[in-house]
């Protein structure tokens, strides 16, 4: 259940990271004294605090762990196949619980355990997608231009002829994931909590932009599951008012998906829009 809060700014972990070695010290500064004034909430994220582990240092993690928790204040965005809130948890304790587990996201697991980086370039070949148009354009006509590319006489012919269905982009999403939901190993606990289905299409939507040359992840960024983490990620910020990223190819996805979705999240670059987050936070 989405708790109100005060204004959410929800930071990918670049920012954060880019936060606590101090190379951001004008945005910081904000963001602490919004946040003491009650004026703004930073939620933290099991995403958050797995990224801050890709160190070897037991000192540094525990250092990051104590600024996740110095920045959040210790609100926790908390997501699993049974429920979706936000909650008071200390860093730390959800490092401890991530550290003793052994069982990943199911939902993940199942969605991209066959995942081909090949297969995914070799589709928009198929289809005659031209990443450069589509990375050359906003969001919103990118998937304009994919949805006419689908339902174009060509590909219908050679790849929809069986299909009645919709060709929309977003048709076509939801078709895949009526699929997963049929066949999903976890029906009892995925059906516990509405939000589960969200995170399919967000999952699924990142996986098929990527697939089609929108904003695509490099080879070494996909074979290290940057794409789980996005999706991951631009789930939980759509619980937010506002998400900033250092990362374009997350930010474009994201716009991109929470357009197609009708989600008001506001998604904003670190270093683009450097000038519009200031503005917005002086704003609040």
């Amino acid at each position: 259940m989405k708790i109100e809060l005060t204004y959410i700014v929800y930071l990918d972990w670049n920012v954060i990271a880019n936060l606590e070695s101090g190379q951001l010290p004008r945005l910081e500064k904000k963001l602490f004294d919004l946040k003491n004034k009650n004026a703004i909430s930073i939620p933290f994220s099991a995403e958050h605090i797995k990224e801050s582990c890709n160190i070897k240092s037991k000192k540094d993690t525990d250092k990051r762990l104590e600024y996740i928790s110095k920045l959040s204040s210790n609100l926790y965005f908390d997501h699993d196949l049974q429920s979706t809130e936000y909650r008071a948890v200390d860093p730390k304790l959800v490092h401890d619980n991530i550290s003793k587990s052994h069982n990943n996201n199911e939902i993940e697991k199942e969605f991209y355990k066959i995942i081909n980086y090949d297969v995914l370039r070799d589709i928009r070949k198929l289809l005659k997608l031209d990443p450069a148009k589509l990375n050359n354009i906003s969001p919103k006509n990118a998937i304009d231009e994919i949805n006419k590319v689908l339902a174009s006489q060509e590909n219908k012919e050679k790849f929809w002829k069986d299909y009645d269905g919709d060709l929309t982009f977003i048709g076509i999403i939801k078709t895949t994931v009526d699929i997963i939901e049929k066949t999903f190993p976890f029906k009892s606990l995925y059906y516990e909590n509405k939000y589960n289905r969200l995170l399919c299409f967000i999952m699924m939507i990142f996986l098929s932009l990527d697939s089609f040359g929108f904003w695509s992840d490099k080879r070494e960024a996909h074979e290290l599951g940057s794409h789980r983490v996005d999706s991951q990620h631009a789930f939980n910020g759509t619980f937010a008012n506002l998400v900033i990223s250092a990362d374009r190819r997350f930010c474009m996805k994201s716009k991109a998906t929470y357009g197609l979705l009708s989600i008001g999240t506001k998604v904003l670059n670190l270093k683009i829009d450097k000038d519009e987050i200031m503005q917005l936070l002086e704003a609040i």
